[in-house]
């Protein structure tokens, strides 16, 4: 980039490549060596690149070159959306799209895309874990069902258990599930889904069937910038957060308040239907729980990380749901004294963050705003989000919208944040 590099340094970031490139890059077949690491590419580009910096900013040559890398994989060839920023080196979201759209074009676009990723899974899961979300568009419009057989060729056919999502969710085709099904006219603030239970998911996989009228975009956000904003501006705060760790308030109604993004009920949460059934369950999974007036049920968690490592990553990152938290009755009970569902965070010692502390979430939140990626949805888009290191919320908007959901994986968060299948 101009901005970042003198004229003899970006001479030798160009020899440099050109250098890699010949050496990883067969020269006859114009494919990848067997033995190419994938990464010595990236990482040179993260050196020869911004940390952070809109794509028009990027030198054309150094950009093509990406492009170029981007585009070594069989069926597709990566693109920039204008939302796109460049994070480290590497563009957010990495965009895909077919090669041949003719074939998109005349209707035959979803056979065509389940092709590409049974053939390039392993490049594909490569690009999510290194770029941290994989936008796959231009492959024509599609069904909650072809959403199902897609997500079933990248992750398989076991369901996730997502019972201690806090969202209300409908399942349309198998694993594949409503996004959060909070009303229109409420925006979702920014979060790592399921941050607070014990196995979060890896992967989250959003699919477009029904673009919004106006609004409705799911931002996205690399969490490790979001971590480094509150250690720099909250030093004090991030480090107790850090040492405390934090515990997750909720309370559940006795059944689904759909006018609420917190209002999955305790029956459908736990898959009981009695009291009794969901003590049996409580017991082994929460640090203490009590029952409410109006038969709603208050849970505290056991204590989790806040600030936590990525291994692969090896970054820091803020994984909380805390900006979907930022409640300051954590029994709640509103100053109406009408029961809602609610879910709060207090520090792993049980005590509550203080109204500076709160102030800072919100300074966060604000950052967050500014820095993050929201795209316009495009119908039949495929959005493959690293839950360990990006960070994702929901616009407001004027519907008609439908956006579908699946989760995939799991991962430990303690001593860091792991995959379980490594």
């Amino acid at each position: 980039p101009n901005s970042a590099l003198d004229g003899s340094s970006r001479d030798s970031h160009t020899t440099r490549m050109e250098e890699l490139l010949k050496r990883e890059v067969e020269p006859t077949a114009g494919a990848i060596h067997p033995t190419t690491s994938y990464d010595s590419i990236i990482d040179f580009l993260g050196e020869a690149m911004p940390r952070s910096c809109k794509l028009d900013e990027v030198d054309e040559k150094q950009w093509a070159l990406y492009k170029e890398v981007g585009g070594l994989i069989d069926g597709a060839e990566a693109v920039s959306i204008p939302e796109a920023k460049v994070v480290d080196g590497r563009v957010f979201p990495m965009t895909l799209r077919p090669r041949d759209r003719g074939e998109a074009n005349a209707g035959t676009g979803q056979p065509q895309l389940l092709a590409f990723v049974a053939a390039e899974r392993s490049k594909i899961f490569q690009l999510v874990s290194t770029h941290g979300a994989v936008l796959l568009r231009g492959w024509g419009a599609a069904t909650a069902d072809d959403f199902a057989a897609l997500n079933s060729a990248l992750y398989g056919v076991e369901h996730f258990d997502m019972a201690c999502s806090a969202g209300p969710r409908t399942e349309v085709a198998h694993r594949v599930f409503t996004a959060n099904e909070a009303p229109a006219s409420e925006r979702i603030p920014f979060h790592h889904e399921m941050a607070q239970c014990d196995s979060p998911p890896e992967h989250i996989a959003f699919f477009c069937e029904k673009p919004p009228a106006q609004g409705g975009a799911t931002p996205i956000i690399h969490s490790h910038l979001v971590a480094a904003y509150l250690r720099r501006n909250h030093p004090a705060f991030a480090a107790k957060l850090k040492r405390l760790g934090v515990r997750y308030v909720r309370v559940m109604p006795p059944e689904t308040d759909p006018s609420s993004a917190l209002g999955k009920s305790w029956r459908v949460s736990l898959g009981v239907e009695t009291r009794d059934q969901a003590e049996a369950k409580l017991r082994a999974s929460v640090a203490d729980f009590v029952w409410l007036p109006g038969n709603f049920l208050r849970t505290v968690s056991r204590v989790g990380p806040a600030l936590v490592d990525d291994a692969i990553s090896g970054r820091e990152v803020f994984f909380t749901a805390a900006e979907t938290t930022l409640n300051h009755a954590p029994s709640g009970l509103g100053q109406d004294g009408v029961q809602r569902p609610v879910k709060a965070i207090i520090f792993g010692d049980d005590s509550h963050l203080s109204a500076d502390e709160f102030a800072a979430l919100a300074e966060v939140g604000d950052f967050m705003s500014r820095a993050q990626v929201a795209f316009k949805w495009e119908a039949g888009d495929a959005l493959l989000l690293n839950n360990a290191t990006v960070m994702h919320s929901r616009e407001n908007f004027t519907p008609p919208r439908r956006i579908l959901a699946a989760l995939n994986g799991s991962m430990s968060k303690e001593p860091v944040l792991r995959p379980h299948r490594h």
